[in-house]
């Protein structure tokens, strides 16, 4: 149990069990540059409407 309790004490690192940190940041870039990316207006509106009929 206490084995179990030190792996999930610091998740922030480079060991196996730990958060794969560095591809979360990555993900969140790449979305945050696709949203950033200007989109002709009636795609816009297409991806809002199917984003409101999910």
């Amino acid at each position: 149990m206490e084995e179990i309790g030190s792996e999930l004490e610091n998740p922030f690192g480079r060991n196996p069990n730990d958060l794969p940190l560095d591809r979360i940041c990555k993900t969140i870039a790449s979305n945050i540059e696709e949203l950033l990316k200007p989109q002709p207006h009636g795609e816009i509106y297409k991806q809002v409407v199917e984003i409101d009929n999910w």
